[in-house]
């Protein structure tokens, strides 16, 4: 391929990229985040007793949404296990400590399930789980119901803090979480740039909905 008709192909992958990009108007997720602070904070007391929810697939959906050149993915995990305990009524007394067995992906493809399995993407051999436990819920100022969770996401070997924003009620007898937010995969270790002229975008949306009555 000569140097034009690369510099051709190169524009129309990028623009292609861009056409099918699931990230626009999405917030990104901070990574990284300093977490010192929320160490050496004393955990909240509250006079309410403890609620526990169990998460599961019955009630938690983590879902997943990528894209290259050619078009979009969408994807889910279909095994989880964690909980998710808070007292009273106030969102910010919220632990949230999940885990996703990783073999359980699926998409609107199988052959995209087999490989995303493999060292290319996932590697569920060596890293069968991914994990996330929240540090702190804080509530956005001036959004109703709107909280930034911070907390630790260990996914393909790799462990870093982040923050994201969460709408999260707890209201008697019933737990809502909903989230959606953009993440780099290349910061987890997840660099596999896909076919030439089929370019995967390293951004990928990642969506979290709990709703169960307890």
């Amino acid at each position: 391929m000569n140097a034009q008709k690369y510099m051709i192909f190169a524009a129309i992958s990028v623009f292609a990229l861009a056409c099918n990009s699931p990230v626009t108007d999405k917030p990104r997720a901070q990574i990284d985040v300093d977490t010192t602070a929320l160490a050496a904070k004393a955990p909240a007391q509250s006079a309410a007793p403890e609620s526990r929810l169990a998460l599961s697939p019955r009630n938690t959906k983590l879902e997943f949404e990528g894209a290259k050149v050619t078009g979009k993915h969408q994807g889910k995990f279909e095994k989880l296990s964690g909980v998710v305990t808070g007292h009273g009524t106030d969102p910010t007394t919220a632990n949230i400590d999940v885990t996703i067995d990783m073999s359980s992906v699926k998409t609107d493809e199988k052959a995209l399930d087999d490989h995303l399995r493999t060292a290319d993407f996932f590697d569920v051999e060596k890293y069968p789980t991914a994990r996330f436990v929240s540090l702190s819920v804080a509530r956005q100022e001036g959004q109703k119901d709107v909280y930034t969770v911070v907390g630790n996401l260990d996914f393909h070997g790799v462990t870093k803090s982040i923050s994201f924003p969460a709408t999260i009620a707890l209201p008697a007898n019933r737990v809502t979480v909903s989230a959606e937010f953009v993440i780099n995969r290349k910061d987890f270790g997840v660099v596999y740039p896909g076919m030439p002229d089929n370019l995967i975008r390293d951004d990928v949306v990642l969506s979290i909905h709990i709703d169960d009555a307890r």
